[in-house]
């Protein structure tokens, strides 16, 4: 009985978090589709981490049911064979979150990547114009003040 009660306040822990999590990604979706600034290519990223991140949220909140049950099951000790597939559905369920989260890390590390590439780019065009004001400055003056 105690297993249960463990599995329990397991189960219950990842439901609270994942209801935090899909609160979280909710408001932080808000922001980015609410936020100007964000060209094309930034706002399809966001979309894509924010579909991945509701995905793992609801996948934990799942994974919050499932152990319990399971423990639950293991106790009734009835039908073994749905016992085994339940928790190999456990299993699968930890590995796609795991994938989940190495394509959300790694789709974030590419567009922080670009970002940066494109300010590279900006502070670039931003010297090579400064430097052309400058030259333009320094024609017109002619030497005098």
């Amino acid at each position: 009985m105690n297993d249960i009660k463990a599995s329990l306040a397991f189960g219950t822990v990842l439901v609270l978090v994942a209801a935090w999590l899909i609160r979280w990604h909710c408001r932080a979706w808000k922001e980015h589709s609410l936020d100007e600034a964000n060209d094309d290519r930034a706002r399809l990223h966001y979309r894509r981490q924010f579909r991945r991140r509701i995905q793992v949220a609801a996948l934990v909140l799942l994974l919050g049911l499932m152990i319990p049950l399971g423990d639950w099951l293991m106790v009734q000790r009835k039908h073994p064979q749905w016992i085994a597939v339940l928790w190999l559905c456990v299993l699968v369920l930890a590995m796609w979150i795991m994938l989940l989260a190495a394509l959300d890390w790694l789709s974030t590390r590419m567009h922080v990547r670009a970002t940066r590439a494109a300010l590279g780019t900006l502070e670039r065009k931003q010297r090579e114009l400064e430097a052309e004001v400058e030259r333009l400055r320094s024609n017109r003056s002619n030497g005098r003040h």
